[in-house]
């Protein structure tokens, strides 16, 4: 076994960084391509349809959650990689930081608004500036916080069935809104899927206004900002552990991370596939239960499998993922503009035609197309275009 340098550190980042943007997309081709709004009768009349369903039961077993919980890990581990570069100097550490956020905010808030609703980079950059008064804390400390901000989404479940603040009053709000455009009355996934398929530009556009409704009465129904700032806070723990104690190289805590991770981990994952679907305000808190459970240590067992098998010969193979992972936030926004002139009906008007199997299969292409464009970037670049922007654009 080889000393991992801090060159290899760092494409250790870039490849989990570069695999965790493709599966978050095979994750987000469920709302894209319009799958996630199909009833049951009308996804069962696709040629695809067994597959599909198989597809879909893959995708909420071993990637669901699990790759944007890396996504998370992995900016936790960059807050910690940017304070090196301060010798110690919190204060300066964090005057830079706070800029830094607030431009990824600015970058953040505009892809959600204008061009798609399903933006995690937002919770990114709000929690990140929230993070940033608890960088100081122990690893004791942080790793704390972290585990009872993960489980916290199940208090909060419990406490939003009692007081009866769940997203309806939100989706309400969208529902009204979006009847005044032209879209016709429904449930939010029937109103979805016909502005998916609408060639009015005119109307898509009109509701992109209103779509961040949806998205916040989603998070707050699940209390996913506890669950990213439990992540973020893990995310500081394991950089800390990467730069100062060799975590990386350290087989044994390695295979031991991925064992648990895998043996606690999996378990909760079919029971929540199994369940994930109920509506009834008792399986729904089992479901929540059952992610908290699941979830993070699921991931955490991908990243330790894939530490691992960079430390063998074959792992070299994993680094095609590099390109990807360098231009990550570029081919995060990519993904959406690419997405949305494939699927909606203003342009090529893919969505709500297909199953998830041709949804997928769409994906790779774009995947393929994004790793070409990297590779050539990178040849002439540093950094990729939006990667670029954000770093000139930060004052001082």
């Amino acid at each position: 076994m080889h000393p991992v340098t801090p060159m290899a550190r760092i494409e250790y980042l870039d490849i989990l960084r570069g695999m965790s943007i493709c599966f978050i997309f095979f994750a987000n081709l469920m709302v894209f391509s319009g799958v996630l709004f199909y009833s049951p009768e009308y996804a069962a009349t696709f040629n695809t349809a067994a597959m599909d369903e198989f597809l879909s039961t893959l995708q909420v077993m071993f990637i669901q959650g699990k790759f944007y919980t890396l996504f998370s890990l992995l900016f936790g581990i960059g807050m910690v990689i940017q304070l090196q570069r301060f010798n110690g100097d919190l204060l300066a550490y964090k005057t830079y930081m706070r800029k830094r956020l607030l431009i990824l905010l600015c970058i953040a808030v505009i892809h959600m608004w204008v061009i798609w609703l399903g933006d995690i980079i937002t919770f990114y950059a709000l929690l990140g500036l929230l993070l940033l008064s608890v960088m100081h804390w122990s690893n004791k400390a942080l790793l704390t916080l972290g585990i009872v901000c993960i489980f916290l989404p199940v208090a909060h479940a419990l406490l939003m069935g009692v007081v009866g603040f769940y997203p309806g009053i939100i989706l309400g709000m969208y529902d009204q809104a979006v009847l005044q455009h032209g879209v016709p009355a429904g449930n939010p996934f029937e109103q979805a899927l016909y502005v998916l398929q609408t060639d009015d530009v005119g109307l898509y556009a009109a509701t992109k206004f209103y779509d961040p409704l949806i998205r916040i009465g989603l998070v707050l129904a699940e209390g996913r900002l506890f669950k990213i700032f439990g992540i973020l806070c893990l995310g500081v723990v394991a950089g800390r552990q990467i730069i100062q104690h060799g975590l990386l190289e350290n087989r044994a805590l390695l295979v031991k991370l991925l064992i648990s991770g895998a043996l606690l981990g999996i378990p909760f994952n079919i029971a929540y596939t199994m369940f994930y679907a109920e509506q009834s305000p008792l399986y729904q808190l089992l479901v929540t239960v059952f992610y908290a459970l699941g979830v993070v240590p699921l991931a955490i067992s991908y990243a330790a499998a894939l530490a691992l098998m960079m430390q063998s010969s074959w792992g070299r193979v994993f680094t095609v993922f590099v390109p990807l992972g360098k231009m990550a936030l570029t081919n995060y926004i990519m993904q959406s503009v690419l997405a949305i002139i494939l699927f909606n009906g203003f342009a090529f008007a893919l969505g709500g035609y297909y199953g998830l199997t041709t949804a997928w299969a769409i994906g790779v292409i774009v995947l393929v197309c994004q790793w070409l464009f990297s590779r050539l970037w990178l040849h002439y670049f540093k950094q990729g275009p939006l990667e670029s922007a954000w770093r000139s654009a930060i004052p001082g």
